[in-house]
């Protein structure tokens, strides 16, 4: 018996995990348009959704706590399991952009 580890073979709810994660991406550029700097990353952990993202640094924080509280919230509520925000911030985009010698 081969073990999945992360992917979606052989899971039995293949389709409704993925209508899922593009509902989240769907929500996330619409809620947070022109603040992400990268696309975002979705881990499932047991019950629980973790969203992980970078944002460009703001000049007031304000908007972010209201934005993650709202993103949290809904999201919990639609999706039926509590789901958790985290992000990084960035001063521009391409900060994160780096060269291998």
């Amino acid at each position: 018996m081969e073990v999945s580890k992360g992917n979606l073979k052989d899971e039995g709810r293949q389709s409704r995990t993925v209508t899922e994660d593009q509902f989240i991406r769907n929500f996330i550029d619409g809620t947070w348009h022109n603040k992400q700097a990268t696309d975002i990353v979705i881990k499932r952990r047991h019950n629980m959704i973790a969203i992980f993202m970078y944002i460009l640094a703001p000049r007031d924080l304000q908007p972010v706590y209201f934005l993650t509280g709202y993103t949290e919230e809904l999201l919990s509520c639609l999706l039926k399991c509590p789901v958790k925000l985290e992000l990084q911030s960035l001063n521009k985009a391409s900060d994160l952009t780096f060269k291998m010698i």
